[in-house]
């Protein structure tokens, strides 16, 4: 079972970390990621039994997936990953849920980082789908400026289908289907994504 990390990190630290670790000390990326994460994980919630703490935590991956790119821009996955482990700031959380966030900021891009692993089935499958929703929120905003809108998420006939607003959202449309290319496997659901 995966703990509440709020209880071991509130959210004014979180936005502070981020803040502290952002290139250009404005975290809209993020927000907009962390957004997209949490419309995701609620419409697909209840059908695959996923908790409030995993909810947490994905909100928490999504908000500090890039503060890596304080070090490094082309690494900054596994630089992420090394900011959680050693920053003060993340002194507070077990250091499972330590490990479970470090592996999913670092398994955003294109591989899952090795240590998830070291964990038993269970929770690597519940970190494996938390990753495969962090990473479509990523690839929605993958422009960072492109003022992309999810307009309306849902189920149906087995198929997660999105519904994009904005002028040049088609350029997303490559990483999206790299990006979630994991989701499909770990949830028994097509993805597709509508733009107007």
């Amino acid at each position: 079972m995966i703990l509440n990390i709020d209880d071991y990190m509130d959210r004014e630290l979180l936005l502070a970390t981020a803040k502290k670790f952002s290139v250009n000390n404005i975290l809209e990326h993020e927000i907009r990621v962390a957004d997209f994460s949490m419309m995701i994980f609620d419409t697909i919630q209840a059908n695959f039994n996923m908790s409030h703490n995993s909810r947490n935590l994905l909100y928490y991956a999504s908000m500090l997936h890039d503060l890596g790119y304080f070090i490094e821009k082309d690494k900054h996955h596994k630089h992420s990953k090394y900011i959680i482990l050693t920053d003060p700031a993340f002194k507070s959380l077990p250091i499972e849920l330590k490990m479970y966030l470090s592996i999913m900021v670092a398994s955003h891009k294109k591989k899952l980082d090795k240590n998830i692993y070291m964990f038993e089935i269970k929770i690597q499958e519940e970190l494996i789908k938390l990753i495969s929703i962090l990473r479509i929120a990523d690839a929605l905003d993958h422009k960072h400026n492109l003022q992309v809108q999810l307009k309306d998420i849902y189920i149906k006939q087995d198929k997660l289908n999105l519904n994009l607003n904005g002028e040049k959202s088609f350029l997303i449309l490559d990483r999206f289907n790299k990006k979630s290319e994991l989701f499909k496997t770990v949830f028994p659901l097509d993805i597709e994504l509508n733009i107007s």
